[in-house]
C-alpha cells in the first residue's frame, strides 16, 4: 500500500512549470509526501493511459475494410475518421474512446464492432534525472515501471541513495512526491513491488538522504524548470 508520511500546506513554488495533459502548467498546490511500500489500486489508477497529442492509432473496424486503418491524433487532439471529421481524441483512455467511437459511428453503420490499439505513444515521456549514468528525457510506454526507467537512464551512476528514489507527479489538484525504496526492489526480487509510472513523471535519484523535502525541491528547482523549458520547445518544434 501507499502510506502518505506528510501532506504540506506550503506550495511548490520554486518548480515554477510541470506537465499536465500536455501542457505546461504554474505549479501552485499543495504537495503530498508519500512512501510506497507496495503499489496499490489508487497508485495504479492514477497511471491509466491517456490518449495524447501525436499517438498512432489503429482502429479495426468489422466488417468494413475501407475505416479499418492507422490515425494520427494531429497537434490539436483530433482524429480525420471517415463520416466523424476533427473526432476528439485527447484526454480520453483508449477504452473511452473505442465506446466514443461506436456511439458516433452508430447513425452510419448501426451498431458497429471497434477494435482500437495505440500503435506509438508519441505524446508521452517520463524524466530520469539525478544520480543515473543518462539522466534526461526518455519515451514512456504503458505499464512502464521505475526499475524500466532507470535502465533506460543507464542505471545508477556516482553516489545514489537507493533506498529513496522519488517519483514527482503533478495531478490535476496536488502535486505527489513518491517514495520508493529501490534497494529493496533489487534485494528482494520481488517484481511485485515495482512502481508503474505515469506520463510526465519524473524520477529523481538523489546523491544524499533527504531530511528536509522542502529543501530538496528548492535545490533541484533550477533543474526541474529547465527539463520543462526543454520540453517546451520540443513540443512548439524549436
Amino acid at each position: 500500500m501507499a502510506r502518505t508520511l506528510v501532506s504540506l500546506v506550503c506550495i511548490l513554488v520554486p518548480i515554477g512549470l510541470a506537465e499536465v495533459d500536455g501542457e505546461l502548467t504554474p505549479v501552485d498546490w499543495p504537495v503530498e509526501i508519500v512512501e510506497v511500500e507496495y503499489p496499490g489500486s489508487e497508485f495504479i489508477a492514477e497511471t491509466t493511459y491517456k490518449i495524447g497529442v501525436d499517438d498512432l492509432l489503429n482502429i479495426v473496424v468489422i466488417g468494413h475494410s475501407e475505416l479499418t486503418d492507422t490515425y494520427h491524433v494531429d497537434p490539436e487532439g483530433y482524429l480525420n475518421l471517415p463520416y466523424l471529421e476533427d473526432f476528439v481524441a485527447v484526454g480520453y483512455t483508449p477504452h473511452e474512446l473505442r465506446k466514443r467511437l461506436i456511439e458516433a459511428w452508430s447513425p452510419y453503420l448501426g451498431h458497429p464492432q471497434v477494435g482500437l490499439e495505440v500503435l506509438e505513444y508519441n505524446s508521452c515521456r517520463v524524466y530520469v534525472l539525478g544520480e543515473v549514468k543518462n539522466p534526461g528525457r526518455y519515451s514512456y510506454r504503458v505499464r512502464m515501471s521505475l526499475i524500466e526507467a532507470l535502465a533506460e537512464a543507464g542505471g545508477f551512476w556516482g553516489n545514489p541513495v537507493e533506498s529513496e528514489v522519488a517519483i514527482i507527479r503533478v495531478l490535476p489538484n496536488v502535486t505527489r512526491l513518491y517514495l520508493v525504496d529501490v534497494r529493496s526492489i533489487f534485494e528482494t526480487g520481488k517484481a511485485a513491488l515495482d512502481v508503474p509510472l505515469a506520463s510526465g513523471d519524473i524520477v529523481y535519484v538523489p546523491q544524499t538522504f533527504i531530511g528536509d523535502w522542502n529543501e530538496f525541491l528548492q535545490k533541484i528547482s533550477p533543474t526541474l524548470r529547465a527539463v520543462f523549458d526543454a520540453n517546451r520547445l520540443y513540443n512548439l518544434n524549436w
